[in-house]
């Protein structure tokens, strides 16, 4: 979401892609946020949708509609 946000405020044009890697379990204990949270992946979800939301609310990111729509645009060009 940040990547896209900031394309979308900077450079519209540009085509943002993923690249998939390895897939790891969701029961494995990590450190997110530069080493301030450690939990299990799975137990991260509500503590990141949460920051979603604070940040789409101090105008930080991009909302969910207007990501999927550059998302969808993106499938669209070639």
């Amino acid at each position: 979401m940040t990547a896209v946000t900031v394309a979308l405020r900077e450079y519209p044009e540009l085509l943002i892609y993923s690249y998939p890697g390895v897939a790891m379990s969701w029961q494995e204990e990590v450190i997110h946020l530069q080493g301030t949270l450690k939990a299990k992946r799975r137990d991260l979800i509500q503590e990141e949708l949460e920051r979603i939301v604070k940040y789409q609310s101090k105008g930080d990111l991009a909302s969910p509609e207007q990501v999927l729509s550059y998302l969808n645009k993106r499938e669209t060009v070639f």
